[in-house]
């Protein structure tokens, strides 16, 4: 929220869910604790800050990929969870449109992760395999809507 130039007034966490109350509101604002690993982002951020104090850290990686694994379930479950009780912030932003943002976002930090975390993928070889699978899956669509359309 503060991110985007907005200024908190409330902010309740209970059992059964929670609300903000915000000055400012957008789909951005509203999808964020979909998309936002708040969980995952502590914990890199005190990783970072370990390493950063004893350099040798970064041979227990492991870890690290450990506990973000079970930071990111917990971000996932907790997601679709809040999602099946009807979010009035998804339903003011549209539900296909807030699903749609939640999951890719969701799936690009994911695969931003992933690559970050193996070292035998570089980003052009992810970027080159996106966009070599991406045009394999819509060549078919593509060739079928230009005969249809006498192309």
């Amino acid at each position: 929220m503060w991110l985007l130039g907005g200024r908190v007034s409330e902010f309740r966490v209970g059992e059964g869910g929670g609300y903000i109350v915000t000055d400012k509101n957008n789909f951005w604002i509203a999808l964020a604790p979909y998309f936002f690993p708040l969980y995952a982002a502590i914990l890199v951020g005190a990783w970072a800050l370990a390493g950063w104090i004893e350099p040798a850290a970064w041979e227990h990686r492991r870890w690290l990929f450990a506990g973000l694994g079970v930071t990111w379930g917990f971000h996932g479950t907790f997601s679709v969870w809040m999602i099946v009780k009807g979010q009035s912030d998804l339903t003011s932003q549209g539900t296909f449109f807030s699903l749609v943002v939640i999951y890719l976002i969701n799936l690009a930090l994911l695969a931003a992760l992933l690559v970050a975390a193996c070292p035998d993928v570089t980003w052009t070889d992810f970027g080159q395999r996106l966009l070599h699978d991406a045009w394999r899956f819509s060549a078919p669509v593509v060739n079928q809507l230009a005969d249809w359309f006498g192309g």
